[in-house]
C-alpha cells in the first residue's frame, strides 16, 4: 500500500505539445489510459497552430 492509501498505482499515458511564438505559448495534450502510448494527433495539433497563427497575425 502506497502513503496514499493506494493499493495499486494507476499508470496513464500523457503526451505533450508546446510551441511558443513570441510571448504566446500554446499547450497541447492528451492521455490515455490504454496501454499504447499517448500521443497527440498531428490533425489536431496543425488544425490549433492555424487558428492560433490567425489570430496572433489578426492583432
Amino acid at each position: 500500500m502506497t502513503e496514499a492509501g493506494y493499493d495499486d498505482a494507476v499508470r496513464v499515458p500523457y503526451a505533450l505539445v508546446a510551441v511558443r511564438q513570441g510571448a504566446t505559448v500554446a499547450m497541447i495534450s492528451t492521455s490515455d489510459r490504454g496501454k499504447e502510448a499517448a500521443a497527440v494527433p498531428d490533425v489536431v495539433v496543425g488544425t490549433q497552430l492555424k487558428k492560433l497563427g490567425a489570430q496572433l497575425t489578426s492583432e
